[in-house]
């Protein structure tokens, strides 16, 4: 135990000596692929003067654990996964290509895995925050969420400076430090609609160096005073309309214009929502929807259809019947329109 674990009161067992290399620096050790996340010796400064509590303190000794992370190489069965996504929301198959074409390229160079920034631009509901998060579900890679609206700063990527009162990590380190995968997924939801404030930095700025792979190889997390890695993070962002968006960072995506499922499509949709919807019923609700169920719902964007039928299943479920009619439906639309539709209180 080191003078820094008796100060934290914990006990980490040492490493083994390694190699020095450099931060982003990649390497094979038979059938696996590691990257240098971060420098030691600057993690060793940086807990140097570290206080004893605070997300600063938390972050270095979470990081502490290993500064070699392995990366991740696609296997068959997350092409698989992918492939079940695509194939339940096909109106959004142009998005899934460029995953699956990636993992296939992984798979058989045996190599780490690459998925280029996109941005699906589309109408509200259409399906592109729900893709985005199952696409991280099927890749089985850690992720996170990150609502632009709320981020009033590029401290939300890049970190607090350490003169600020309770400094906090930025997103990225966070998600370094709290995950031993390198390989993660960001999502980045309604990246149109920013939170602007006077006197703050452009909350989006951060995104045109860590969108560069050479860039982001050596991003600076300001609380932690430390350069990381990260270059292996697979990004994923929504918007409803590029108009107020740079240019210059529009660029660094690939943009995918996604629309509403096509009639067509719609079964396939509705279909693969309910089976989501009824697995966590457990084996009360029959594996195959009604086509005078599915016909209601049609018309509705797939955001609309998932809240639909989760009140239906609801609702069908607290009647202790086991069948769902098109009735059902009626009353969980009505429902919800009453609710979305019902007016403020307040004073004539």
């Amino acid at each position: 135990m080191d003078e820094f674990d008796e100060f934290f009161g914990v006990e980490v067992n040492p490493c083994p000596p390694e190699p020095s290399r450099s931060v982003g620096e990649t390497w094979q050790e038979g059938d696996v692929w590691h990257v240098c996340l971060f420098d030691p010796e600057a993690l060793k400064r940086g807990i140097a003067d570290a206080d004893s509590d605070g997300a600063r303190a938390s972050a270095l000794l979470t990081l502490r654990r290993r500064h070699d992370r392995q990366l991740a190489v696609a296997n068959e069965d997350q092409i698989q996964r992918i492939i079940e996504v695509r194939d339940s929301a096909p109106h959004m198959s142009q998005v899934i290509e460029i995953v699956l074409t990636a993992l296939r390229a992984s798979e058989a160079t045996h190599t780490p895995i690459s998925i280029p920034p996109v941005l699906m631009l589309g109408p509200p509901g259409c399906g592109k925050t729900h893709l985005a998060c199952e696409i991280a579900r099927a890749l089985d890679l850690p992720s996170r969420v990150v609502d632009a609206p709320n981020l009033n700063s590029g401290a939300g990527f890049t970190g607090t400076d350490r003169s600020w009162k309770n400094p906090k990590p930025g997103i990225v380190a966070e998600l370094l430090a709290a995950h031993d995968s390198p390989s993660q997924v960001i999502i980045i939801d309604e990246i149109d609609k920013p939170c602007r404030l006077a006197g703050y930095s452009d909350a989006l700025m951060p995104l045109h160096s860590i969108l560069e792979p050479v860039s982001a190889r050596s991003m600076r997390d300001e609380c932690l005073e430390m350069v990381l890695d990260a270059s292996h993070l697979f990004w994923f962002a929504t918007a409803n309309d590029l108009a107020g968006m740079a240019s210059s960072l529009i660029d660094r995506f690939i943009v995918i214009d996604c629309q509403a499922p096509s009639p067509d499509q719609a079964d396939r949709v509705i279909r693969s929502i309910y089976e989501t919807a009824r697995r966590r019923w457990g084996s009360w609700f029959a594996p195959d929807l009604p086509d005078e169920v599915i016909e209601r719902v049609k018309a509705l964007p797939p955001r609309r259809v998932r809240r639909v039928l989760g009140m239906t299943l609801a609702r069908v479920a607290s009647l202790r019947s086991h069948e769902i009619m098109a009735c059902d439906v009626d009353y969980a639309m009505a429902l919800l329109e009453r609710g979305e539709t019902r007016h403020k209180v307040g004073f004539v």
